[in-house]
């Protein structure tokens, strides 16, 4: 089971420096996180979340993305037995 610890009260995140920060990766890959997978981010003078907003969109998107990783899984496994 997946065990995350959330912070007590979440943070504001002000700018792509103090995002990228957060998710220790660099501006170009938060804006890529914003255009292709919906990180939950506003704009406003400047990009602004919460670090308890981040948490659940990681959370989020890696669920999605082992559930999309298990089903393709059984579907190779089941194209495999058949042959």
């Amino acid at each position: 089971m997946l065990e995350v610890e959330f912070t007590p009260a979440p943070r504001v995140l002000r700018g792509l420096d103090a995002i990228a920060a957060y998710l220790h990766v660099s501006r170009a890959t938060v804006y890529r996180y914003i255009e292709n997978y919906a990180l939950p981010a506003m704009r406003l003078s400047c990009y602004i979340t919460t670090t308890s907003l981040i948490d659940l969109w990681i959370i989020t998107v890696w669920s999605h993305q082992r559930q999309t990783n298990e089903a393709e899984e059984g579907q190779e496994g089941h194209a495999t037995s058949e042959q």
